[in-house]
């Protein structure tokens, strides 16, 4: 598990540098889940020109804007298998609407929070068609009522009593993964 880290004047982020560990494993994690899609149908005896510009993307790391160019949330990863990636974000207890969906401009809130041009449901949108992104709340009654704005972002959410349980699921479903790739193809 990759925890968030606090960025500010005692702990300032490397100079130029926007890549955060967390990002680095979501990239690793997007470009698996291409080799696992491609795989296969290159198996199944499709032509890989058919598939050529995501090959040479996958192959020269590229993930275009599907990870956020900076990503500072919890992401669970399997070591052995980097597909398996989820960002987790908890809401804070005493956030409301503004927590997913706020543009923070420069200045707000003082220099140690930085400026974020996107909403945490727009940031993350891409990122969920591909990897499970997980919004974490106390319970079941604070989470139905982000339900929809989750959703269109291709958001998912837990409370934190089913975590364990909603984990276990995500394995299978990134099992299952594979084969639903091959049959949108075919």
């Amino acid at each position: 598990m990759l925890h968030p880290c606090t960025y500010g004047r005692s702990h300032p982020r490397e100079q130029g540098a926007e890549d955060t560990p967390q990002r680095r494993q979501l990239v690793v994690a997007v470009l698996r889940r291409e080799q696992l899609d491609i795989e296969p149908l290159l198996e199944a005896g499709y032509p890989p020109a058919r598939f050529r510009e995501r090959i040479e993307r996958c192959n020269s790391g590229q993930v275009g804007a599907i990870v956020p160019s900076i990503v500072n949330e919890y992401v669970a990863y399997v070591p052995d298998r980097p597909e398996h990636a989820l960002v987790l974000i908890p809401h804070p207890p005493l956030a409301g609407p503004g927590f997913w969906t706020r543009m923070r401009s420069q200045g707000m809130r003082g220099a140690s929070y930085p400026a974020r041009s996107q909403s945490r449901t727009h940031k993350y949108a891409r990122l969920g068609q591909v990897l499970p992104v997980i919004a974490v709340f106390a319970d079941q009654a604070i989470a139905s009522r982000y339900t929809d704005l989750l959703r269109t972002s291709r958001l998912q959410w837990v409370a934190v009593q089913d975590i364990s349980r909603r984990l276990r699921s995500l394995q299978c479903e990134g099992q299952a993964h594979q084969t639903r790739m091959c049959k949108k193809v075919l």
